[in-house]
């Protein structure tokens, strides 16, 4: 094995060890009792959409999920009054998806959680460290765009 592959070995099993120390499931039900980690992944995609919301095929491709998963988890975010949903002006057919100000509160809360959890940890490297650490993860974001931008056109999705 070569030493890409021991490191991508490496990083595989870290992830997921880091999602578990640190208690990411319990820190998002924390935010709201019975939210789960897919609403809690959806929840930043629909505030960045801004006021006029998202097409539901459009949260099931920046998720990775089928429609039917989005409008099942749609349904239950609607019930719980952290969306809206409402028929596209411009096409009827088209059901997008907005926060309502309960969603807005919950995500803005939840990024709060993490952004105090991060600076938790960056306190306990040094600076160099931090710096390091932050143009790494810059690249694998850059590197993550250009692998998702390549396999939506394999996928003949359009974004």
């Amino acid at each position: 094995m070569g030493e890409v592959a021991r490191q991508a070995r490496r990083i595989t099993a870290l992830v997921p060890q880091i999602a578990r120390n640190l208690r990411l499931t319990a820190l998002v039900e924390s935010v709201r009792e019975g939210l789960t980690t897919a609403q809690a992944a959806a929840l930043p995609i629909l505030r960045d959409a801004g006021p006029d919301g998202l097409a539901v095929g459009q949260l099931a491709h920046d998720l990775g999920v089928s429609v039917p998963t989005v409008t099942g988890m749609a349904d239950r975010m609607v019930e719980t009054g952290m969306l809206k949903r409402v028929h596209s002006e411009a096409d009827r057919r088209v059901v997008l998806l907005r926060l309502s100000p309960e969603g807005l509160s919950v995500v803005e809360k939840l990024w709060g959680i993490f952004e105090e959890l991060n600076m938790r940890i960056l306190r306990e490297m040094s600076p160099e460290t931090r710096r390091v650490m932050c143009d790494a993860l810059e690249q694998v974001f850059e590197w993550s765009q250009q692998v998702r931008k390549e396999e939506t056109v394999l996928a003949g999705v359009e974004t």
